[in-house]
């Protein structure tokens, strides 16, 4: 795994309860948009993912989908969607001309990272997803 030149927090986020429900709808309103697809219950299909809260400098890597149960995700194995709801994740990945990570996208409220195994055939790039502030992330598997 890539480890970030921040300083990593290894505990692990749980879903959030006190994070507000239509705050996730709003934003998935707003990804809806952007995305040719029939007419969905926005407000049903909300309930299929988690919220999950970053403070800044966090591998967003550890997320509990149930009390039961920890996804680590690994470079090479995303498996999550991750929409981002508040805040900012960076990914970093490794430039072997620099010998160093690099920052190589900085994804924004309404924007997706993660799923890298759902559906393709092609290997996934490995990258590192950091908060680069306090963020709060929705999770779907």
């Amino acid at each position: 795994m890539i480890k970030p030149n921040l300083t990593e927090r290894d505990r692990v986020s749980t879903p959030n309860p006190k994070v507000s429900q239509s705050l996730l709808i709003s934003t998935l309103e707003n990804f809806l948009t952007q995305v040719p697809v029939d007419t969905i219950n926005v407000a049903a299909w909300s309930q299929h993912w988690r919220l999950h809260s970053f403070q800044l400098g966090d591998s967003i890597d550890n997320i509990a989908i149930s009390p039961q149960k920890t996804v680590h995700t690994e470079p090479n194995s995303k498996s999550l969607v991750y929409l981002v709801v508040e805040g900012r994740v960076r990914l970093l990945a490794w430039d072997k001309n620099l010998n160093r990570e690099i920052s190589v996208s900085v994804i924004e409220p309404g924007e997706t990272f993660g799923g890298d195994q759902a559906g393709w055939e092609y290997s996934s790039l490995p990258y590192q997803a950091i908060a680069a502030s306090d963020v709060i992330v929705a999770s779907i598997p």
